[in-house]
């Protein structure tokens, strides 16, 4: 939908932002570092100065992209030849100075960040413990958005209880601690590394459990995700403690730089081999299963772990380049991603809790019936923009990793408003959306509509007049929402916008006097709903054998669906007059024929009797708005007199109590001894005494009786 198509724009797009971004900050860095610019060349003529100028600017550009590259192998090679040199450097460390701080410290010192590990997770065992024991738990019938708000309050319990694992953990090596640097450093190393992965462990359970809606993955493919996410944090847990104590410990620059290349390079084949064995059940397990269809969500979906893959390999080329060349801001390049997306999920989870807590649940409405698709309310549209913020958060985050400044440049901060604009723009659109779709199907403008309570029942259909104006309005508040957005973002981008609205009006003049057709379709619409001539859902006839159920309208025509089947498509300006069969009430009135001398008052009274058992009847009774009344003697003619009844009823209704009334007093006609008069003609032939007709006079009684029937 729009808030899946939306996140795979952003997705795309701001990943190679920050690709781009991060690769031109790098050039950038690397040459204002190691040149600086060629003074300015004398005064000439223009054309030659400008050529000039160019010429210098691609030496310099050259030479400077030389140079690095020169100084780019002359590191390589220096890494690569200490390799041999790292077992003898880590021998020196461990062994160096052992007078002053004692033998074996290394060991001293995993045992003291072993010790604060083991009284930490005492500690914040006995607070998770202590305070999940307060929370109710919810019922196993409760609806699974209770579930998931007590799934993410007792994980951010389990992550305060990390919180007290670091503090208190810290304070037992503080306690213990001789005063020796490297060793007090290993055994915080110890204390941080596995106080991290115990909470990116507990943000993956919660993540991945059954209990997160909105997964479709089934229980193998969460089952194998999570087993994967475990393994790589585990092994990058081992590898940043590895990173950080190998720093602690002194190791030479040329030494460090080639293991933090290895280190990254391990990082990079456990992401790969991750994405590629979970390239479906990640996007299954967050609610996105691949559909195989063209749209960018879809593609992005199907084709993440390509992305993903290249981004790593990337950006552990780009971290290569950072360390051989001594430059900062390259630790996070590998493994931002990954980290921002716990960082994010915890994010989002506390944001989640926000929005059950602050924003009520609508009434639910379902398109198709219980089970089928729950109409969207604020609290969805919450969710969304909760999801959005910190997707944009994140990838914010990552442009600054890469070095891509947001707020100190001008295109940054152009970047940042667009940003800001289109979220703000895309949160009041779909506001206005959820309020006028909602609206609508209360008012029995969408078929299907059932309501959970029936207080909120949807009117029927074509009870409503904002029935037939909102799906108008919808489409004209929304228009003036998007091009509102658009003509922001253009006039951030620099673009001026006031020729384009006086373009827009000459258009509009051009179509008024070009189309005269569609002007007086739109405007005779127009007065059509101010008068209320019909509603979507009423019984209408327009003359001309064109009549039937108005399905739909639009801005310049209207549907009406025939009762045995076909759609007529109507513009409004062939209209010239509308009868209306479903407003209000309607007065059907039915004749009954019987023959000369039948006794009126008996007809009367049996009309009245069974006018009286109708409207005592449960069922038809509340059908009637007046009871079925005699009109006595309507008509006469030679063969017999004719008696009418009335009655009035609703339109729609009017159909269902004929039959029902025609039912009722053809039977009460037969009990009280009325027969109905008959069509037959009697012709008298005169003859003489007994003779028998001859053929001739038969012939022509029979053509006299087919004349006057």
């Amino acid at each position: 939908m729009v808030g899946r198509v939306l996140f795979g724009w952003i997705s795309a797009l701001a990943v190679l932002a920050c690709l781009l971004l991060g690769a031109t900050g790098l050039y950038t860095a690397s040459a204002e570092t190691k040149h600086t610019p060629a003074a300015a060349a004398p005064a000439a003529a223009p054309t030659e100065a400008l050529d000039q100028r160019i010429e210098e600017e691609a030496r310099v550009i050259e030479a400077g992209i030389v140079q690095t590259l020169v100084e780019l192998r002359q590191s390589l090679r220096a890494a690569v030849a200490s390799a041999s040199q790292i077992p003898d450097e880590i021998g020196a460390a461990l062994a160096r100075d052992t007078a002053e701080e004692g033998r074996g410290w290394l060991i001293e010192a995993i045992l003291s960040g072993i010790a604060a590990i083991v009284v930490g997770l005492v500690v914040a065992i006995a607070f998770e413990r202590f305070t999940m024991a307060r929370l109710p738990r919810p019922s196993p019938d409760a609806d699974p958005e209770a579930r998931t708000a007590d799934l993410l309050v007792r994980t951010l319990l389990r992550l305060v209880g990390t919180a007290i694992l670091i503090i208190v953990g810290f304070v037992v090596i503080e306690l213990v601690d001789t005063g020796v640097d490297v060793r007090h450093r290993t055994a915080l190393i110890l204390l941080v590394v596995f106080a991290c992965a115990r909470g990116a462990l507990l943000i993956t359970r919660a993540a991945l459990s059954p209990e997160t809606p909105p997964g479709v993955a089934t229980a193998d493919e969460t089952a194998r995700l999570r087993g994967w996410v475990t393994t790589f944090i585990v092994v990058y847990a081992v590898l940043a403690a590895l990173d950080w104590w190998l720093l602690a410990v002194g190791l030479s620059d040329e030494a460090r730089n080639l293991s933090a290349i290895a280190l990254s390079l391990i990082l990079v084949v456990l992401l790969s081999a991750l994405c590629v064995a979970n390239r479906r059940s990640v996007p299954a397990a967050f609610g996105h299963p691949v559909h195989l269809d063209w749209s960018l969500g879809s593609l992005v979906g199907r084709f993440w772990w390509v992305i993903a893959i290249a981004y790593f390999v990337i950006a552990w080329f780009a971290r290569g380049i950072h360390v051989l060349l001594d430059q900062p801001g390259s630790d996070g390049l590998v493994t931002a991603p990954v980290v921002l997306l716990f960082v994010g999920l915890i994010l989002y989870g506390v944001l989640s809790l926000l929005v059950e807590r602050v924003v009520a649940r609508g009434p639910v409405l379902w398109v198709g019936g219980p089970g089928g698709v729950r109409l969207r309310d604020y609290r969805d549209l919450a969710h969304d923009s909760a999801a959005l913020i910190v997707l944009l958060l994140g990838f914010a985050a990552l442009a600054h990793v890469w070095g891509a400044a947001l707020v100190g440049s001008s295109a940054g901060a152009t970047l940042v408003k667009v940003a800001a604009i289109c979220v703000v723009g895309w949160i009041v659109y779909d506001m206005v959306r959820i309020a006028i779709d909602r609206k609508h199907a209360r008012e029995g403008g969408i078929p299907n509509i059932v309501a959970e309570d029936e207080e909120f029942a949807p009117l029927p259909l074509g009870k409503s007049r904002l029935a037939t104006l909102l799906p108008l309005a919808r489409i004209f508040v929304l228009s003036a929402i998007v091009v509102i957005i658009v003509m922001m973002v253009l006039s951030e981008l620099g673009v001026n916008v006031v020729p384009l609205f006086a373009g827009a009006s000459i258009f509009g003049l051009a179509i008024g006097f070009g189309s005269q057709t569609l002007v007086r379709d739109v405007m005779s619409g127009a007065f059509f709903l101010v008068d209320d001539a019909f509603r979507v859902g009423e019984y209408v006839d327009l003359g001309g054998g064109s009549k039937g159920t108005v399905e739909k309208i639009s801005i310049r025509s209207f549907q009406l669906r025939h009762q045995n089947g076909p759609l007529h498509t109507i513009p409004f300006g062939d209209i010239k007059q509308i009868t209306n069969l479903s407003r209000d009430w309607a007065i059907t009135k039915l004749p009954f024929t019987f023959p000369h001398g039948t006794d009126v008052e008996k007809v009367r009274k049996v009309i009245k009797k069974a006018g009286e058992a109708l409207a005592a009847d449960p069922v038809l009774g509340p059908h009637f708005l007046q009871p079925l009344k005699s009109q006595g003697v309507v008509e006469m003619n030679s063969n017999a007199m004719t008696f009418a009844v009335k009655f009035m009823t609703p339109p729609a209704d009017a159909s269902l109590v004929k039959r029902a009334v025609y039912a009722r007093l053809s039977q009460a006609f037969i009990d009280a001894g009325l027969s109905f008069a008959s069509s037959s003609v009697t012709v008298r032939i005169a003859s003489d005494g007994d003779a028998t007709p001859t053929e001739d006079q038969k012939r022509a009684a029979a053509a006299a009786a087919a004349q006057a029937l």
